[in-house]
């Protein structure tokens, strides 16, 4: 009998654990990929078809607003949910759920409906989220964050520059409904893949321990790298975003109209599919410079992009700064599992989730006006600056307490 670790020979090729262990990633990596393709296909074609039937942009930004928005709020009962029950079922019937809303969305066409049914089935599909991110350590081991965090992240982005390319075109040439009916089955085949995998994504707990919907929070801010972490994040997700505002008057600025401006969504996506890639290399012994690193790289990229005398230099400097975004975010998502106990990670994770829809929340209220005011290349300066703080915020104080082993029972239930 071949024992645990040693390698098989089999038709001239190699078989071992490094290899089957890690399909249960990959599976979950193939689900992402298929659901992000979908997600975002369905989410150009509602834009598209809402503005179209209005004519409004505020209808646009109702959209985006319930869409992507409002969900957020709902992120810490999602976590709840994803450390409270098995995490392979949350996460089959999260994608089944939304699947099931989508599918409905193939025969309604009052922009109304289409906006409530999208957010219901963003609602819907919430916990699958945290869920996914919780169990990849209970799935991976410690030894293969790294690479599971990157592959996923990889799969997401690639899906992001896939998605948007095919929603456009199903609703150009075929119609809204296709669109959506592509987004439906992307979710049952994601529900596949999950169903699929036979690990467990969970770790035995007592189904009578309290469960309350803001441990993520105590948790977070019991250990001082992952509160420093979490106000850092909360502030790249205002910098970053508040610089995607500002992206179609950037495009008018150097007279490259709609077609520029779908190329700068292009290289971004690019850039974060490449960076994900490259993330899977990333020790443990590596992320916190990674963290750093990924900040800085986004503040240079965006200080480039409010400089640059040549489009083509934004669209370097946007792939540029999506990629080392990507990979600093792969090693916060480790740094993340490794400090936080499995009985709370999905909490630990909405938490973040929430910090940073509030934060996108507050700059798509505040861009507006500042774009008018200064210009765009002012709002990507702005977000360089807001960088360079993230940055300050995670890296000082240099000594940080570690958390307690109690971290995931803290707090009355709820």
């Amino acid at each position: 009998m071949r024992k645990r670790g040693e390698v098989a020979h089999v038709g001239g090729r190699r078989y071992g654990p490094e290899m089957t262990d890690r399909w249960p990633i990959r599976r979950l990596a193939l689900g992402g990929f298929l659901s992000s393709v979908g997600s975002w296909a369905a989410g150009i074609a509602v834009s598209y078809y809402v503005f179209r039937e209005t004519g409004s942009a505020v209808w646009v930004a109702a959209t985006l607003f319930f869409t992507f928005g409002v969900v957020g709020l709902f992120s810490p009962l999602a976590g709840k949910i994803a450390d409270r029950y098995d995490r392979r079922w949350v996460m089959i019937i999260a994608d089944l759920g939304s699947a099931a809303c989508w599918f409905a969305l193939i025969w309604v066409r009052d922009p109304v409906w289409v906006i409530a049914l999208a957010f219901l089935g963003s609602l819907v599909g919430l916990p699958y989220g945290p869920a996914a991110r919780a169990a990849v350590p209970n799935l991976a081991g410690d030894g293969e964050l790294g690479w599971a965090n990157g592959l996923i992240s990889a799969a997401h982005s690639t899906g992001r520059l896939i998605g948007p390319a095919l929603g456009g075109g199903l609703f150009a040439f075929v119609g809204i409904g296709a669109a959506f009916a592509v987004n439906a089955l992307s979710f049952v085949l994601s529900a596949v893949m999950s169903a699929s995998i036979r690990l467990p994504f969970s770790k035995e707990t007592s189904s009578d321990a309290p469960v309350s919907t803001w441990d993520g929070f105590r948790a977070v801010f019991a250990d001082d790298v992952q509160k420093r972490l979490l106000i850092a994040w909360a502030i790249s997700y205002l910098a970053m975003d508040i610089a995607f505002v500002a992206d179609p008057p950037l495009a008018a600025v150097f007279g490259v109209g709609a077609f520029g401006y779908g190329l700068m969504d292009t290289f971004f996506g690019g850039g974060a599919a490449l960076g994900g890639l490259y993330g899977r290399r990333v020790k443990e012994s590596a992320e916190r410079k990674w963290i750093i690193l990924g900040l800085l790289g986004v503040a240079v990229g965006w200080f480039v992009v409010a400089g640059a005398p040549w489009f083509a230099l934004v669209l370097i400097a946007s792939a540029a700064a999506a990629a080392m975004d990507t990979i600093g975010t792969v090693a916060g998502y480790g740094v993340i599992q490794r400090r936080t106990p499995d009985e709370v990670r999905g909490r630990v994770f909405a938490a973040y989730g929430m910090s940073g829809m509030l934060a996108n929340m507050l700059g798509f209220v505040l861009v507006g006006p500042f774009v008018e005011a200064f210009g765009p290349r002012a709002v990507y300066a702005a977000g360089g600056l807001l960088m360079l703080l993230a940055v300050g915020v995670f890296v000082y104080p240099r000594e940080s307490r570690v958390a307690t082993a109690s971290l995931g029972t803290q707090g009355p239930s709820d």
